[in-house]
């Protein structure tokens, strides 16, 4: 099963190092690449991706009201990325998978995603379980 990834970062160069390296990972779907807080929310709404790389210093809103402002049944699992370390507690009180300083490197935007991915699968597969034990319960 593919994740499927959101880009939600307004420095182009930051999106295209994001997108150029997961897409040399397999399974990856890129669902779509947004410049503002605006755009994000709309697009989180309308793919609900396993999995955002959310730049915290948005314009229209910064990362943190990006996802007060969802209304969706199932969040995304958030990789926070941003020019400061200043932000890196409170983007874990509000449950980051992880925390991006730009600039990055390619090897630690792997290690990133690829913690992010087992996290992923694990709900996936926990969800699979729970259908299948419900089918199961049903049949007896």
């Amino acid at each position: 099963m593919a994740v499927r990834v959101l880009i939600a970062e307004n420095n182009a160069s930051a999106r295209e190092k994001i997108k150029r390296t997961l897409g040399q990972e397999t399974g990856v779907e890129i669902v779509g690449e947004c410049a503002d807080g605006f755009e994000t929310v709309l697009l989180l709404e309308k793919h609900e991706p396993d999995l955002v790389f959310l730049e915290i210093q948005m314009p229209d809103a910064d990362g943190f009201e990006i996802l007060q402002k969802l209304k969706i049944d199932k969040k995304p699992f958030v990789i926070f990325v941003s020019e400061s370390e200043n932000f890196a507690a409170r983007a874990f009180e509000v449950g980051a998978a992880d925390y991006l300083v730009k600039p990055f490197s390619k090897q630690r935007l792997q290690t990133a995603f690829n913690r992010t991915r087992e996290r992923i699968e694990g709900r996936q597969n926990g969800s699979i379980k729970k259908l299948l034990d419900s089918f199961l319960n049903k049949l007896s």
